[in-house]
């Protein structure tokens, strides 16, 4: 990483120097000085021979590829302060995301180093340094942690609202089709049909879903167009009609983007059965064979997302939940969601020295804000939820019931038994006597009470607007009125 960062810096000392790319004799003298004004540590270098003269070792210096960063960076200051023109130095770090953890720690340590030196002018005329980093979410939390970054305004950096999807998407698009290789696959005929429909469907989606598109990814750009490209092209959610076809069939004004068409296209592609494809939709209602493991990774997360817990050691939330849970703690089955919360996304681990520091992702975030949105998670996540078949495991997926009716029951359902496994995971607190710091870790919401919300939006928006839900429907929604909260947690 520092000799990219050299190569980069040695780019900036020709363009500062405003001539040939080389050092004359006249330079190696003057940055000599330079150096032994504002970093005689170089010079002073132990593997150099110490009885050559300061330009001599410079010489030398310039010639070690573990010299090149530091010569070139005090090189930059040198020439940036003879240079008139020249008002300010930006550096700008991008795509870090692509290196490992610890080139990306070198580059942000470096470039902060950097910056420092920069505006270090030993009484020469002062250039103002402005360092922009590119960072995710998840990047910046930690990289805010450390100890270089303590004491500048990194911390103080807010996180814009990405761009949208679709203008991206559609630059890349109209590149490729424009493409000579591309000529013998249009059809002149149905040409401006196809694109108008793309142009329409791309630029509802982005308008709606960019931004949690971005955030279900984590950030990570790449894979949240792969995802606006696969929802783009799913015709099972997105196609009004219900006529099938070997080729994907483009009529105008044949595609309805909604968010339920959205969800399922995320979730379960094509097809009826959660999860058939690498998805961006992760179960928060994950739960191995054991029962006391139902709620238990949701609760988890809610630890994490709770404004005293959002970054954590993992032997400390092991150990706040050894105590909340008592003798009902397994600690296999917290490994196991805890293991699988990271696989899928859901927190990222950093190892500290001899500790494991935990963060709750955007993904997280975004997926326990959608579950108060509507009901349309929960029909997946029920078919994910381990059940073993007397305990009532689905013997459909919820897509493949009969009618719509149906489905809602599943739902409400399912959301009773959430609301039993969360009602006695909060009395096991309670009797562990933690009830009070049992709301303090997680703060006072109810999580299958914010689903029972989500089901009652998606009845009203699907039945109300055309009449009364059927008597199936109205009978389940009745029963999850009457289920009643806790004792802690009524208000």
């Amino acid at each position: 990483m520092r000799n990219q960062m050299a190569a980069v810096f040695q780019e900036a000392v020709w363009l500062a120097k405003g001539s040939s790319k080389q050092y004359t004799e006249e330079d190696l003298i003057n940055i000599t000085i330079f150096v032994s004004e504002t970093s005689p540590d170089l010079l002073n270098d132990p593997t150099l021979d110490l009885t050559l003269s300061d330009v001599d070792r410079m010489v030398a210096l310039t010639k070690k590829p573990e010299s090149a960063y530091p010569v070139s960076q005090v090189a930059l200051k040198y020439f940036a302060s003879r240079n008139p023109a020249l008002d300010r130095i930006v550096l700008i770090i991008d795509d870090l995301e692509m290196k490992a953890d610890e080139l990306r720690r070198a580059a942000i340590i470096n470039s902060l180093e950097t910056r420092a030196c920069l505006m270090n002018t030993a009484g020469r005329r002062r250039i103002p340094v402005i360092l922009l980093i590119a960072l995710r979410p998840e990047t910046h939390i930690w990289a805010s942690q450390l100890e270089q970054v303590s004491t500048t305004e990194f911390r103080e950096l807010d996180f814009s609202e990405p761009v949208s999807l679709f203008d991206i998407f559609k630059t890349r698009f109209e590149a490729v089709y424009r493409h000579d290789d591309y000529a013998h696959l249009r059809d002149p005929s149905r040409n401006d049909d196809a694109l108008n429909v793309l142009n329409a469907i791309g630029e509802a989606l982005g308008n709606r879903y960019s931004t949690r598109f971005v955030r279900l990814n984590n950030y990570n750009l790449r894979t949240s167009l792969e995802t606006f490209q696969y929802i783009v092209c799913n015709r099972r959610w997105l196609q009004k009609g219900q006529e099938w076809s070997p080729s994907f069939m483009v009529e105008q004004f044949n595609f309805a983007v909604s968010q339920a068409a959205v969800v399922r296209a995320m979730g379960v592609g094509d097809g009826e059965v959660y999860p058939q494809r690498r998805t961006c939709l992760v179960n928060l209602l994950y739960n191995t064979r054991a029962p006391s493991s139902d709620m238990l990774l949701l609760y988890i997360l809610k630890y994490l997302q709770h404004s005293n817990h959002e970054t954590a050691l993992e032997n400390r939330i092991s150990e706040s939940f050894a105590r909340l849970l008592g003798s009902a703690f397994d600690e296999f089955v917290f490994n196991e969601l805890m293991e699988y919360a990271s696989l899928k996304g859901l927190i990222h681990r950093e190892l500290t020295g001899t500790c494991v520091r935990l963060t709750l992702t955007p993904r997280a975030k975004e997926l326990h804000a959608m579950l108060e949105e509507s009901s349309l998670l929960l029909e997946m996540f029920r078919d994910d939820v381990w059940q073993t078949t007397p305990r009532g495991r689905p013997l459909k997926p919820t897509l493949s019931l009969w009618n719509f009716h149906d489905r809602f029951t599943a739902v409400a359902l399912f959301i009773t038994s959430l609301w039993d496994a969360e009602t006695k995971l909060r009395l096991c607190f309670e009797s562990n006597g933690a009830s009070e710091s049992g709301s303090s870790y997680f703060g006072m919401d109810f999580e299958a009470d914010r689903m029972r919300t989500g089901f009652n939006r998606s009845v009203s928006s699907f039945y109300l607007p055309h009449g009364d839900p059927p008597e199936p429907v109205r009978l389940a929604t009745e029963r999850l009125s009457a289920l009643v909260l806790p004792r802690d947690l009524q208000r």
